[in-house]
Order: structure tokens, then sequence, then C-alpha cells
């Protein structure tokens, strides 16, 4: 039996890198070894970004900034096929996937009348959708039962966030919440 914890650091790929700089992931997990290749483990998560949009007029000065912010937490089955046993380390490939809570807000923009922007309500969206995970890493045995897990993944949580193609703001929709991760973690073996 593993249990594990780690963090990442996460990079908006897609549309979402549009609204949105590098975030972070936290997570958790227990698992067990199914046969000699597959590690199968239960992994709990959250990822969180926030953001600040310019309004800006024509000369590019800023009026305002719409402040942006999104999190989801997953709840995921994560298969990972082991490439490799080797006596200090363990490459290896994964897969993951389950359901994921999103909420995204988007801040309200203030009524502009020198550049004929109307006010604009906050809008708060949320919903329980799908969400997909692949990778590639590395398992580096410090100690029999201590292991340092690191690697690469890339993500894609089902989920879209609303436009606002306003002139002087132009904050086009997000159809698909994609991600780049380099993560860490710790894993104690039982």
């Amino acid at each position: 039996m593993g249990y594990a914890c780690g963090g990442s650091a996460v990079l908006p790929a897609g549309d979402l890198s549009a609204w949105f700089g590098k975030g972070f992931s936290a997570e958790i997990s227990a698992g067990r070894q199914h046969n000699t290749s597959w590690y199968i483990e239960g992994v709990a998560d959250y990822s969180l970004f926030r953001n600040q949009h310019p309004v800006t007029d024509n000369d590019g000065n800023i009026h305002q900034n719409i402040s942006l912010s999104l999190w989801y937490a997953g709840f995921m089955v994560q298969g990972k096929y082991i490439l490799a046993q080797r006596p200090l380390f363990r490459p290896y490939v994964s897969i993951v996937a389950g359901p994921h809570y999103w909420r995204g807000i988007r801040g309200s923009v203030s009524e502009n009348e020198a550049l004929a922007i109307p006010d604009i309500a906050e809008k708060v969206l949320n919903e329980w959708n799908m969400g997909f995970r692949t990778g590639t890493g590395t398992e580096v045995l410090l100690t029999e039962n201590l292991v340092l897990d690191t690697g690469i993944a890339y993500r894609l949580v089902v989920g879209a966030l609303w436009p606002v193609m306003q002139e002087h703001i132009e904050l086009e929709a997000v159809n698909g919440f994609q991600t780049a991760a380099f993560y860490l973690r710790l894993k104690m073996y039982f």
C-alpha cells in the first residue's frame, strides 16, 4: 500500500492561457500495486488560478482590471504503468480520469461612458464535469519505503468560461480547461 502527497506548478494551455498565467495544484493519493506492471490509486486534488484582465482604451491605458479566478477539485482513479523496475528508480506513464467540480468567476466591469462600456455584472459559473490527465514520470527510491515521484502531465477538465467580447475588454470564451503540470510528490510504501 502507498500513500502520497504533493504539489504541481500548473501552466494553462489552449484557450485557458488567454485568461490565466501559472497556477498551482495540490493532491493526496492512496493506492497499491495491482500486478508487476500496474499501480492503481485514488487521487484527490485541487487546482487554483487567479489573474487580472485589463480594460484599456485605444492608447493602451488601463482604466480598470477585471478579477478572474478558476478552481477545480477532482476525485480520480489513476493507473500507472511501470516501464522498468530499476534498483533506484521506476519510470512510468499514467492515465487518470474522474469527476471534477469547478468554479469560475469573472469580476464585474464598471460602466465607462468614454469607452462606451456598459455596466457588466460579475459572472459566476460552476458545474460538475469529467476531467482527464495523462503523463509520464519517475519514482526515485530515497529509502526502502520513501519515494520521490516527479514528472509532467497534461490535463483536460470539461467546462466553459463565458466571453466578454465588448470592445476594450475582449475576453474570449474558454472551452475546456487544458493545463500542463510539473509535479513533485512524496510517497510512502507500507
